[in-house]
């Protein structure tokens, strides 16, 4: 018997399957050719040295999570809860249920770039009887952990001294085209509660 000999081709790992590229003609290349430039000087250092393809792929990532900025928790961002000091129960406020005698608190859950300080703005105010007490403050929020949860981030209680239900707005704008809302009313105790002169 005539032994059997193989004949192994090698060839370029699935050459053999890809047509032959399309010629490319001066403007096309051209076009090709300035998204190129493009994409390498998004890579720029401060100093003019473009970065390695290694240090691309490692900054791009942390690059594009750093302009997207802070985003609301996927599930229950801005909650009213029942609770003294700290959320027990989520409830699904009625805008114009006034809610029960109690201790209540809005809590709020964001995810964060793993880099940098972020402000946060929160607006809250509640109106009975004419009277409104709106209140502005900036959070800094730095995130050592990527998920933050303020708890609370507002408290409240009822019933309010008022003769009619106090109407509540909670809001958190957390940059550009990020904000979130929550309404509630607060039953009222009957009793009008006058400022105190000086």
């Amino acid at each position: 018997m005539r032994p059997v000999q193989l004949v192994v081709l090698l060839v370029p790992s699935c050459a053999w399957l890809a047509p032959a590229p399309a010629p490319c003609d001066e403007a096309a290349c051209a076009a090709i050719c300035e998204a190129e430039q493009q994409r390498v000087a998004s890579f720029v250092q401060p100093g003019g040295d473009v970065m390695s393809a290694y240090e691309a792929m490692l900054l791009t990532p942390l690059r594009d999570e750093v302009s997207a900025g802070p985003r609301f928790a996927e599930v229950d961002p801005l909650v009213l809860c029942r609770g003294a000091g700290r959320c027990e129960e989520v409830i699904r406020p009625d805008a114009d249920e006034p809610l029960p005698a109690g201790p209540y608190v809005v809590r709020l859950g964001l995810e964060l770039p793993s880099v940098g300080t972020w402000p946060i703005r929160v607006d809250r105010s509640c109106r009975h009887d004419g009277y409104e007490d709106p209140v502005t403050r900036t959070l800094e929020l730095v995130a050592r952990d990527r998920t933050v949860v303020l708890d609370p981030l507002e408290t409240f209680s009822a019933p309010v001294a008022a003769t009619v239900p106090g109407r509540c707005v909670v809001r958190v704008d957390a940059g550009p085209g990020k904000t979130a809302e929550l309404r509630f009313s607060l039953a009222p105790s009957g009793r009008v509660q006058r400022p105190v002169s000086p």
